[in-house]
């Protein structure tokens, strides 16, 4: 069930889900948000740090397309299970 919050963003669970993400090439696309998970969703799936996540990204261990201007990471399930192996 989705709602908007105060600041007109979608949330789910307490969630905010942004409603227009500016992705890695200029592409706004909400759907990004919604099928990709965050570092700390990965962290959790993986039994890592955070920051282990962050560094694998950085390496190229894992793939990772940067979002927002902050440039926050967004990773692909099927990336994550290739890695989980």
């Amino acid at each position: 069930m989705h709602r908007k919050d105060i600041g007109g963003n979608q949330t789910t669970g307490g969630k905010a889900v942004t409603q227009s993400l500016k992705v890695g090439n200029g592409i706004t696309n909400a759907a990004v948000h919604k099928t990709m998970l965050a570092t700390r969703d990965v962290a959790r799936l993986l039994g890592i740090h955070a920051n282990t996540v962050r560094r694998w990204a950085n390496e190229g261990t894992l793939r990772a397309t940067r979002i927002g201007s902050r440039g926050d990471r967004r990773f692909k399930r099927e990336d994550i299970d290739r890695v989980s192996g």
